[in-house]
């Protein structure tokens, strides 16, 4: 009797005790495991680009590590809710804290899908002459580049799926300079020969029609993307852009000319520079095409150049005599029209009077 007791006693104990604990460690097992295995595939491609909900951060492995910066950001009165996919493993990627609220709140405002992963990525979207978070689109069809295949060390098929979506949707809106870019021969590379095939039916005709009967936005699509880069052709097609007024087509002149300088007749780095007083005349007309692209003041385009009009008087040349207040004026309003490098320049002016 003692003995059958005893054993009922330790079956209620194994059942009360013993199996409770087994199963909370094994559910803390598959816990810890399933963060592992997230920790494992954070950087392998999604399906799409847009489906991480705002949520998922607080949830992350990475939130607790950058809590104390996401506290310090405050967007349009309120944290701001994070829309942007591939978050989680660019705050992996080993950033300084003291520069991580910069780089974060800079994603934010300029609306960019996702976060980008190194400081290559970071350019390409920020600091390039193409620069992705003012909507260039010559810089979308970049970006698709870098995310392709053949560039083993930055495949990222949804990434790239992404932006091709994007100038898809640009060029079906109406947007010319996209449609010149599905267009071009560098759409070859990103796209399949199929669709290639199916952008030229459908655009080129069309904007090569409106260009020659004088519409400007087709013809900076045309100067743009479908005329061989160093020919004279293409310098007079954006010319006449730029001549009506768009500020995306003086800034396309300006690297024309850039390109005239840099580059000889094959399309090869110069060996040989130019003679001095052509490649006076020439930088002459660089800086002509970026003040006459930041008074026009329309198109994506438009802060570059006028950022460009604030360095050439903050340094002070024969073509823009040093002029402190006028190099502020034109950092301003580029900043104002979304290029975020022109505050530490407005700044550094406000702060370090004495050194000009």
């Amino acid at each position: 009797m003692g003995a059958l007791i005893i054993i009922i006693l330790v079956v209620v104990f194994y059942c009360l005790v013993i199996k409770p604990r087994k199963n909370n460690a094994s559910t803390t097992s598959y816990q810890n495991y399933t963060a592992v295995q997230q920790s494992q595939t954070v950087n392998q491609p999604t399906p799409g680009i847009n489906r991480c909900p705002a949520d998922a951060l607080i949830n992350s492995p990475y939130y607790s590590k950058y809590k104390t910066v996401f506290d310090l950001i405050w967007y349009d009165g309120k944290q701001p809710k994070y829309k942007i996919d591939w978050l989680l493993q660019s705050l992996g990627m080993g950033r300084e804290l003291e520069n991580l609220g910069t780089y974060v709140l800079d994603s934010i405002k300029n609306g960019l899908p996702y976060f980008c992963e190194t400081e290559y990525e970071f350019d390409k979207f920020f600091d390039s002459d193409k620069p992705v978070a003012l909507g260039s689109i010559d810089g979308i069809m970049d970006i698709c580049f870098f995310y392709h295949e053949v560039n083993r060390d930055h495949s990222h098929p949804a990434k790239r799926q992404y932006w091709q979506q994007r100038l898809r949707e640009l060029a079906l809106s109406g947007n010319l300079e996209a449609q010149g870019a599905l267009c071009s021969n560098f759409a070859k590379i990103v796209f399949s020969e199929n669709e290639v095939v199916e952008f030229k039916e459908k655009y080129e005709s069309v904007l090569r029609s409106l260009a020659e009967s004088g519409d400007a936005y087709a013809q900076l699509a045309v100067g743009e993307f479908l005329l061989p880069y160093r020919s004279q052709e293409r310098l007079k097609c954006l010319i006449k852009a730029a001549n009506q007024g768009l500020s995306n087509a003086w800034f396309q002149l300006s690297k024309a000319y850039g390109a005239i300088i840099s580059l000889d007749d094959n399309g090869d780095i110069r060996k040989v520079p130019l003679p001095e007083e052509e490649k006076n005349s020439l930088e002459g007309k660089i800086a002509e095409s970026y003040y006459k692209g930041a008074e026009a003041n329309n198109g994506v385009m438009a802060a570059r150049c006028q950022y460009m009009v604030g360095v050439y008087y903050e340094d002070g040349d024969s073509i823009f005599p040093k002029d402190i207040e006028k190099a502020k004026y034109w950092y301003q309003k580029s900043l104002e029209n979304g290029e975020t490098r022109a505050k530490y320049r407005v700044d550094a002016i406000d702060e370090h009077r004495e050194w000009y």
